[in-house]
């Protein structure tokens, strides 16, 4: 017996970041390299990366976060099968858990084509990116908003573009004030490519 799914049938995925998908035809290549997502969450990034046939590190602390993402990832790949898709591009995704803040880097040098860092500020991590982004790969970075108290773990205004030019040839940078103090804190998206 055949059992076909409905033709409404989607796959599973929550929504990855609007600025970061803008980036796809720089980031997206899977022939470039693999890509690493920090921290990677419940890998609304890092599934639609990997649904385009890119191989995903994703990296976080929390170990039930990178079990889900798996999860949806085999459901998504059964889902696809499941509806004959063979024109869909198989990508991967290769869980690592670790706790950043602790100070540890498990990567190499020059191992990814491109590292995407979303809603988490840990500007001591970019000396990490730079070490293991490959020369011409891209990093995308983007602070999580300021609601609430959130200002306070923002950077300053400039504060995270005088970091990275000096590596980074920024493509994107755009900065938003956020808080009760005018100038204190600034929520962040940057794109660019290491020199």
């Amino acid at each position: 017996m055949n059992i076909h799914p409905p033709k409404s049938s989607k796959l599973y995925a929550l929504k990855p970041s609007s600025s970061l998908t803008k980036h796809f035809d720089e980031i997206g290549s899977p022939y470039q390299g693999p890509i690493l997502d920090v921290p990677s969450g419940s890998g609304r990034n890092s599934l639609f990366f990997q649904a385009r046939g890119c191989h995903v590190v994703c990296v976080d602390n929390n170990f039930s976060a990178l079990q889900s993402s798996l999860e949806l990832s085999q459901k998504n790949a059964a889902l696809t099968e499941l509806q004959g898709n063979t024109n869909q591009a198989k990508g991967r995704l290769s869980p690592v858990w670790i706790d950043l803040s602790k100070g540890q880097w498990p990567f190499r040098s020059n191992a990814f084509a491109a590292i995407i860092n979303v809603h988490f500020v840990m500007p001591e991590l970019f000396q990490y990116f730079q070490h293991s982004l490959m020369p011409g790969g891209y990093l995308y970075c983007e602070t999580f908003g300021g609601q609430g108290e959130n200002y306070l773990q923002l950077p300053k205004p400039g504060e995270w573009k005088v970091i990275l030019e000096s590596w980074l040839e920024i493509e994107m940078y755009e900065e938003r004030i956020v808080g009760p103090i005018p100038g204190h804190a600034v929520t962040v998206k940057v794109f660019g490519r290491k020199s």
